[in-house]
C-alpha cells in the first residue's frame, strides 16, 4: 500500500511540472455598417407581417438584437443577420411612426424607420356633438367633432374627409377634411326655433344621428288684456288677465314654463305680486278682487327686459248703504242687512270695524249681518261709536 502511495506521488509530481496547454480564443466578429431590408405583401397597414432582413455581408450569420419601437410600444428580438425573419402582424398593431434598429455589440449597425399605416375605417363613426342646445338668431353655434378610426382604435393624421348632412331647406352637404386624427364642422343658429338633424359619413361609414336643439331668443316686449273682471270690490270675485302670444325677435314662440310676472301698483305703491307660466306662448293670472273700492295700474314682465303695457283697473264700492241697528235692552249693535250693488246680501266674510275710545273691533258679516255685543265686549252703554264698511263709515250714539 506505502508503495502504490508513493508512486501515485511521484507521478503527480512530474506532471506538475509540465506547461499547461493554450486554449486560443478567436477575435469576435466587428461589424460596423449594415442595411436594413423590409418586405411586406400585404403593405405597411396594421396588422400585416413585415419580413426584415439585416444585411452585412459577411460569410456567416451572426446574432443581432433587433429592436422594434414606435412612442407607444418597444420589441427586442433576437435574430441572426443575413437572414430574412417574419415578423408578425401583433408587433404592428398601432399605426404610425415605427423605428428598426439593429444592435451587434452593444453598437447600433443600422437603423430605419417605417410609417404604417391603420386599416380601413370602421363604423359607426365616433361623433361628438355640443352644444345640444343653442339661441336661435345666430348668437351661439354647435359644433360638430369626428374621430374616424380602424377596428384596432388607430385614428387617422389624414384622409379625404368627412360628410356633414344637416337637414335644414337653406342648407347644403357640408365637406370637412380630417386633420389631426379628427374632422370638424361647425354651424351657427338660424332664425327659426326648431330641432336640427345633422348626418355625418366617410363612403359608406356611417354614424349615428346627431340632434341640436336650436332654441327661442329672448322675449320680445308683449302685451296683455282683461278677460273678465267684476268692476266691484267684491273680494268673492277674481280679475282675469292675459297676455298676447309672446315671441321672439324673430317671432319664434317662447318656451312654455317661461315665468311671467303681474305686478300691481295702487297709489304709486306696489301692492301685490303675481306669477303665471306660459303655455302655447301665453300666461294667465287670477286676481282676487280688493275688500275696498281701488284704483290700480297692472303690468307684465319678463326677467329684466320684457315688459308688457300697463292697464288700469278701477273697483267700485260694492256695499249699496248702511244700516245699523241697536237694541238698548240687550245692549247688541245690528249692523246690517247689509246689500250689495246688485241687490243681494254682502258677500260672507265682509269685515264690519267699531270704534271705540280708539280701539278697534271687528266682526264678519253671515248673510250680510254682523253682531257686535257691546256689554261682553266692556263697551259703557253711553258714548259714540264709529263703524266701518268697506269705505263706508257712519258714528251713533249709544
Amino acid at each position: 500500500m506505502r508503495i502504490l502511495i508513493a508512486i501515485l506521488f511521484t507521478v503527480t509530481m512530474i506532471l506538475s511540472c509540465q506547461e499547461p496547454e493554450v486554449v486560443v480564443i478567436p477575435p469576435p466578429v466587428h461589424i460596423e455598417r449594415a442595411n436594413i431590408k423590409l418586405e411586406s405583401l400585404g403593405g405597411l397597414v396594421i396588422g400585416n407581417s413585415l419580413t426584415v432582413t439585416v444585411i452585412t455581408q459577411k460569410k456567416k450569420s451572426n446574432p443581432i438584437n433587433l429592436v422594434v419601437s414606435n412612442d407607444l410600444v418597444s420589441y427586442a428580438i433576437d435574430i441572426l443577420s443575413d437572414k430574412r425573419v417574419e415578423l408578425d402582424g401583433q408587433y404592428f398593431i398601432h399605426s404610425g411612426l415605427y423605428t428598426i434598429a439593429a444592435i451587434h455589440n452593444d453598437s447600433i449597425i443600422a437603423k430605419r424607420s417605417v410609417t404604417i399605416e391603420p386599416g380601413p375605417m370602421k363604423g359607426p363613426l365616433d361623433v361628438y356633438t355640443g352644444p345640444a342646445s343653442i339661441v336661435t338668431g345666430s348668437k351661439q353655434s354647435s359644433m360638430i367633432v369626428t374621430v374616424p378610426s380602424d377596428s384596432l382604435g388607430n385614428g387617422f393624421v389624414r384622409s379625404t374627409g368627412v360628410v356633414y348632412e344637416k337637414l335644414a331647406a337653406d342648407q347644403r352637404s357640408k365637406w370637412r377634411p380630417v386633420k389631426n386624427l379628427h374632422s370638424v364642422f361647425e354651424f351657427r343658429s338660424g332664425s327659426v326655433a326648431k330641432k336640427t338633424l345633422i348626418g355625418v359619413s366617410k363612403q359608406d361609414v356611417l354614424a349615428n344621428e346627431q340632434a341640436v336643439i336650436e332654441t327661442p331668443d329672448w322675449p320680445a316686449n308683449f302685451s296683455i288684456k282683461v278677460v273678465s273682471h267684476h268692476p266691484f270690490a267684491d273680494n268673492r270675485q277674481y280679475l282675469r288677465l292675459q297676455t298676447d302670444k309672446i315671441v321672439d325677435d324673430n317671432g319664434n314662440q317662447i318656451a312654455d314654463g317661461t315665468e311671467v310676472a303681474y305686478q300691481v301698483v295702487e297709489d304709486y305703491n306696489v301692492i301685490a305680486l303675481y306669477k303665471a307660466i306660459t303655455i302655447d306662448g301665453v300666461a294667465n293670472v287670477y286676481i282676487r278682487n280688493p275688500s275696498n273700492p281701488a284704483s290700480w295700474l297692472i303690468r307684465s314682465y319678463i326677467g329684466f327686459t320684457s315688459v308688457s303695457n300697463g292697464i288700469p283697473i278701477a273697483f267700485k264700492e260694492n256695499i249699496s248703504d248702511l244700516t245699523i241697528k241697536y237694541d238698548r235692552f240687550t245692549k247688541r249693535l245690528l249692523i246690517g242687512p247689509l246689500k250689495s250693488m246688485l241687490g243681494q246680501y254682502a258677500p260672507d266674510g265682509t269685515i264690519v270695524t267699531l270704534t271705540h275710545n280708539g280701539k278697534e273691533y271687528k266682526e264678519e258679516t253671515l248673510l250680510g249681518e254682523a253682531t257686535f255685543d257691546l256689554m261682553n265686549m266692556g263697551i259703557e252703554q253711553k258714548g259714540n261709536v264709529l263703524i266701518n264698511v268697506s269705505d263706508l263709515e257712519q258714528e251713533i250714539t249709544l
